[in-house]
């Protein structure tokens, strides 16, 4: 029989996901059927029909947009901010170069292009 670990490297390779959040996901399934049936699962030894109920439901989850939704609203937090920080960049690159900085420099420092920095430098 399986265990959370197996499966959890089942779904890895099926949905290109971690395997550690997948066994914390399948951790929180089986948790909800242990409550909802009134009965306790091994995680260390799982029966075959609950190891298809598990894979099902995270491939449903997965297919319907529930699963790494802290993940998700933590990117877009930081997504807003590095878009606050861009705004900010472009300024300072320009005041930089303004200053006498070579472009070679400014790319060393911000990882950015030759092409990008001198858009940055025109305003692009």
């Amino acid at each position: 029989m399986p265990t959370i670990r197996t499966l959890a490297e089942i779904i890895h390779h099926k949905h290109d996901v971690d395997p550690d959040a997948a066994a914390a996901t399948l951790r929180t399934y089986i948790e909800e059927l242990e409550g909802r049936d009134n009965r306790q699962i091994n995680p260390d030894n799982i029966n075959k029909a609950d190891a298809s109920t598990l894979i099902a439901r995270y491939t449903k989850d997965q297919r319907a947009g529930n699963l790494g939704q802290d993940e998700i609203n933590t990117l877009g937090n930081h997504i807003t901010e590095l878009q606050r920080l861009n705004e900010q960049r472009d300024p300072l690159i320009r005041a930089t170069l303004n200053a006498g900085a070579r472009v070679t420099d400014v790319c060393a420092v911000t990882g950015l292009t030759r092409a990008r920095v001198h858009q940055i430098r025109k305003g692009l």
